[in-house]
């Protein structure tokens, strides 16, 4: 059988499947009207072409966007490279021009005097100091200068007990190297 507009509303489709497409096809329609006029009163009273205009104008403006951004990195990156082959370029040359001719042993602040810093023995120093360093149980010192020291802890290197900045000994001693090489006060105890 197949329906017409002259078929009434109350005669019923031959099979099954006929009135399972009859009911998808008014879904559809339904469906397809009820957007349309959603759509409609979204454009209000333009047409589609016009919104249409409207979307390609809005993606224009965004493309060009994006284009000035991805342009904009690029110029970054390529500064970036330049800076970055310009610091290998000169870093080995500020470096170098940095480094000292020749290393120079130093205390706390300074050069130190001929033939000094050395290790020594704490059993060797005068009675004053070896007492003071045995109490802290050291064995050995690091001598700065004559009649100055300084302790040496286990473990510890010469650089690392003379950048510690104390000196101790015999007081006009400690005062000389204050004054002469150190150029500053250090912590420390003197007799």
């Amino acid at each position: 059988m197949t329906i017409s507009p002259e078929t009434s509303a109350n005669e019923k489709p031959s099979s099954p499947r006929r009135h399972t497409t009859l009911l998808v096809a008014t879904a559809a329609l339904l469906v397809g009207g009820i957007a349309g006029g959603m759509a409609g009163a979204a454009i209000g009273s333009a047409g589609p072409s016009q919104e249409l205009s409207e979307t390609d104008a809005a993606l224009d403006e965004s493309a060009s966007k994006l284009d000035d951004a991805e342009r904009q990195i690029t110029e970054l990156e390529s500064e970036i490279d330049t800076l970055e082959s310009d610091v290998k370029e000169l870093a080995p040359q500020a470096i170098a021009a940095d480094a000292p001719d020749a290393p120079q042993p130093s205390g706390p602040a300074g050069n130190l005097p001929e033939g000094y810093p050395f290790v020594v023995q704490v059993s060797e120093l005068p009675d004053q100091v070896r007492n003071w360093y045995e109490m802290g149980s050291h064995t050995e010192a690091v001598a700065l200068a004559p009649g100055v020291w300084t302790e040496l802890p286990p473990g510890a290197d010469m650089e690392s007990a003379i950048a510690a900045g104390i000196a101790d000994g015999f007081c006009a001693s400690v005062e000389a190297y204050e004054r002469d090489y150190a150029k500053r006060d250090l912590a420390g105890t003197c007799w």
